[in-house]
């Protein structure tokens, strides 16, 4: 099952970075501005929506591939097994407070407003905060075991939500330029 999970884990990371790649170059206009962008450059409420979806899209990639390089190492660590489970859920539920803190941060230094995509982003990673941290209390502190396939499908499915979440904008330009074309 966890070999299952880490799979799906991994192909959500790809199609993440596509999404990412899609945006820098659909926007080929944009790309500097997306990267390096400040307030000035989002004239238009379209502007403010694809910066706030790039920054979810990267903020969730970035976050993603980085903690899990991360957590891989800690459950390498030669350490007490309760010890090792009370680092690794710590760490685990500190990525997505510091993925909701990171994306918070930069729209309010770029001056974007956040888009429903982001806002949804930081809503799925504060309900996987909260599992991680009662995964951190139920298995790492008090070692009930009842609860892991339970929080493992849990994180899955909003790991799942949230790539759908976020590809949603790009495949939504995509089909409307596709169409447009055609007609």
């Amino acid at each position: 099952m966890n070999e299952f999970i880490d799979l799906i884990g991994w192909v959500l990371r790809v199609l993440m970075f596509l999404v990412v790649v899609y945006l820098l170059y659909y926007f080929k206009q944009y790309r500097f501005s997306l990267l390096f962008g400040r307030s000035g450059s989002l004239k238009t409420r379209a502007d403010h929506e694809l910066h706030s979806c790039f920054l979810a899209a990267l903020v969730t990639l970035v976050f993603y591939v980085l903690f899990q390089q991360l957590l891989d190492y800690i459950v390498t660590l030669p350490i007490e097994e309760v010890a090792l489970r009370q680092i690794y859920y710590f760490i685990s539920a500190c990525t997505s407070a510091s993925i909701i803190i990171t994306l918070t941060l930069l729209h309010a230094v770029r001056g974007c407003t956040f888009a429903p995509v982001a806002r949804f982003c930081c809503y799925f990673q504060l309900l996987a905060m909260i599992l991680k941290t009662v995964q951190l209390i139920v298995h790492g502190y008090m070692g009930v075991v009842a609860f892991n396939p339970i929080f493992s499908i849990l994180i899955l499915t909003i790991t799942i939500v949230q790539f759908i979440l976020v590809a949603k904008y790009p495949f939504k330009i995509f089909m409307t330029n596709k169409f447009a074309r055609e007609s």
